[in-house]
């Protein structure tokens, strides 16, 4: 895969919402001779997405999943050169910056990849809820909508037959980055792992 260059954020960049990967930080880290110990480092993600920078994607679909539970898939605002697609590793997520009247704060939040529509560059499954300031954000959503995301971001590494079983316990859309490592084991025919899902969902 191509190397890039990193991007160097400003301070515009930065949502101060305190995120777990703040721009800022994870610039820092890519500078230093010890790199990254938990994030993947941009020089080794395709050109698509950045960790440092947030980019513009657009909305084409929006499946309805479960009451209050959507998969919503992107594309990108612009066309990327030999990429049709976000590639990522199970598990992975990407953060999504909202896009406020003038005067209001950044919200930023994380959001599972899942693998879902073959014809979209990423998919993410989102739970609206009542009064989230993202919720609220999301919920004007519409097809065309254009919106600000970064990363992927992750250090979960699953080695196909690295176990004989393997045992998943979550809750509502938890649910996101289970089927995305079960869809991995399962789409890969050499792989003998057997999958225990226990799952729990409030109706």
């Amino acid at each position: 895969m191509e190397k890039l260059e990193m991007e160097e954020p400003t301070e515009e960049d930065c949502c101060h919402s305190d995120c777990v990967n703040c721009v800022l930080d994870i610039f820092q880290r890519q500078k230093s001779s010890k790199g990254l110990s938990t994030l993947k480092p941009a020089a080794y993600t395709n050109s698509m997405m950045s960790q440092t920078r947030y980019r513009t994607f657009k909305l084409v679909k929006i499946v309805n999943n479960a009451p209050n539970v959507s998969i919503f898939c992107f594309a990108p605002d612009e066309t990327v050169e030999n990429e049709t697609v976000l590639y990522f590793t199970p598990g992975e997520h990407v953060v999504l910056r909202n896009d406020p009247p003038a005067g209001s704060e950044h919200v930023s939040r994380p959001y599972t990849l899942v693998p879902w529509e073959e014809d979209c560059a990423f998919s993410v499954m989102i739970k609206l809820y009542s009064g989230g300031k993202m919720s609220q954000y999301i919920n004007q959503w519409r097809v065309g909508q254009k919106s600000l995301w970064r990363g992927p971001y992750g250090d979960f590494s699953y080695e196909p037959n690295s176990y004989k079983h393997v045992y998943m316990i979550c809750m509502g859309t938890g649910i996101a980055p289970m089927y995305a490592i079960s869809k991995q084991i399962i789409a890969n025919e050499d792989d003998e792992t057997a999958i225990h899902l226990l799952f729990h969902n409030n109706v």
